[in-house]
């Protein structure tokens, strides 16, 4: 008999977990991680959209800078514009957004591994996620992962409650709208519906989990279209710059890269968190799960169904990364969730052995947690606030794109939109724009110096001419910032990076 606690008592205990995960995370949703670009750059994009009560704009920051407006993020838009016309153009607003789905993913974690387990294994699963900082990052960054994995596990609790599979897509199918990795998880649980339409000899759920998916995608795809008539050359050319048209290396060589670069915390301007002890975790139970479902036969232990749902599950994330090849770490949370779910089902052939193992996975990430998160990149955030005050609201200003909060949505420019632009010609972009203002994070040299970081902003070939014009203008404030004068992760908070503010007076 497998080692359980009572219904009742699991039900408060889990009540418990999921409630004490949010309000953590709320009070400290401004503390970890610190605050990325890609957070500013998707909340402007959103209180454009707002603001011209329209999907056919893009980000006013970017003129230069190759963007495409489509339909696969209306979806994401409509969320944040929500969470923002509420909480306000802040931050903290499109975050509260993703804790509300990270906390919704959490409970439904709770259901389904309720449904393929016990209650006993349910709890410490859940609690498992529950400190889990990789789980904790991607479910407070305003990003659209954490909206995602929610539509994931939401899928994946009607397939375990034998729903029918036109309910099944229809999560994944308003993925769609939210952001084209939604193909990630569309091939995960497609996998599960192949080996069904196999193992139980009927493809009728697998067609109507098809069709659910292609009338979604239809209609988003069209709605792109009538936004934007050359959204197809528009997307391509941006997927250029972000590497999706253009791979630097083949699928294979992608693909381990992506799990080395996980591995070893190389992220660029992402923060990675000690991830080792779960990679090999996961990796452990997917090599053992791969020999069971091999040779059951000749073993005690047959594998679950859920167990199965699970290992395919796992294999489908994997498999959609190497077909998309492009490997942003963002992705690693579908890697995370899916393999605890893994190993979950895995532990729970073991009973009090499978527990205690999954508890001592648990106790491991105590650690971790605490070692990671730094309340002073809090601190360093509101200090931007305090700094770019000095800049009056209506001036146009050029700077990064993680100062965004604290300036004028429509007159700020990012240095992106300098990307292929020489000397003379980013001169003749101040004067075009009007520029008053140009905030310089001492970030801008080192890249100039280390030119494997020129990936962030271009060749920086104007650097000389524009560095040079720089000195002829008004210095009017130089600020510390550890957190935010460096967007590259594993320098952040190691040095006294500065941040200089110019006033154009020439």
């Amino acid at each position: 008999m497998k080692f359980a606690i009572r219904k009742a008592h699991y039900k408060y205990a889990l009540f418990v977990v999921i409630s004490l995960y949010f309000i953590l995370n709320f009070v400290t949703i401004m503390t970890f991680p610190f605050v990325h670009s890609d957070e500013t750059w998707l909340m402007g994009l959103s209180k454009t959209a707002l603001e011209h009560k329209s999907f056919q704009v893009s980000e006013p920051f970017f003129d230069l800078y190759p963007r495409a407006i489509h339909g696969l993020r209306v979806v994401f838009i409509s969320l944040q514009s929500l969470f923002i016309s509420v909480f306000g153009f802040k931050i903290f607003s499109v975050r509260l957004l993703s804790l509300f789905f990270g906390t919704f993913s959490l409970a439904f974690i709770g259901m389904i591994s309720k449904k393929i387990t016990n209650s006993t294994f349910s709890l410490v699963l859940s609690s498992l996620f529950a400190v889990n900082l990789q789980f904790i990052m991607h479910t407070k960054v305003a990003r659209q992962e954490a909206i995602i994995v929610t539509l994931l596990l939401i899928s994946l609790y009607l397939y375990i409650k034998e729903k029918s599979t036109l309910w099944i897509g229809i999560p994944i199918g308003f993925a769609i709208g939210v952001h084209p990795n939604s193909f990630v998880i569309a091939m995960g649980m497609g996998l599960i519906l192949l080996h069904d339409a196999f193992s139980k000899k009927n493809i009728k759920p697998l067609l109507q989990y098809v069709l659910t998916l292609t009338v979604f995608a239809a209609f988003f795809v069209t709605f792109s279209f009538i936004l934007n008539s050359n959204f197809i050359h528009d997307y391509l050319a941006y997927g250029e710059t972000q590497g999706i048209t253009n791979f630097q290396f083949n699928r294979l060589e992608g693909f381990y890269y992506f799990y080395y670069k996980i591995y070893h915390r190389i992220g660029g301007t992402y923060f990675l968190v000690n991830s080792k002890l779960n990679l090999l975790a996961i990796l452990i139970t997917f090599v053992i799960t791969t020999g069971q479902l091999v040779f059951y036969k000749l073993k005690k232990i047959t594998p679950s169904t859920y167990l199965v749902m699970n290992y395919l599950l796992f294999i489908g994330i994997n498999l959609s990364l190497m077909v998309i090849g492009r490997y942003n770490q963002t992705s690693i949370i579908f890697i995370i969730v899916s393999g605890f779910l893994l190993i979950g089902s895995f532990a729970y052939q073991f009973n009090k052995i499978g527990i205690l193992s999954l508890i001592v996975l648990f106790t491991i990430q105590i650690p971790i947690l605490f070692d990671t998160i730094d309340l002073e990149q809090s601190e360093n955030y509101h200090k931007l606030e305090q700094a770019f005050e000095i800049i009056p609201k209506d001036a146009e200003v050029l700077g990064n794109l993680s100062y965004l909060e604290f300036l004028s949505l429509n007159h700020f420019h990012d240095f992106r939109n300098l990307w292929q632009l020489t000397g003379a010609e980013s001169l003749e972009y101040l004067n075009t724009h009007s520029i008053e203002y140009i905030i310089w994070p001492e970030e801008m040299e080192y890249i100039h110096n280390m030119k494997v970081w020129e990936i962030l902003y271009g060749p920086l070939d104007y650097y000389k001419v524009f560095k040079d014009y720089l000195d002829q203008q008004e210095l009017i404030a130089t600020y510390e910032n550890s957190t935010y004068g460096m967007r590259i992760a594993k320098y952040v908070d190691t040095y006294p990076w500065t941040i200089k503010i110019y006033k154009i007076t020439k």
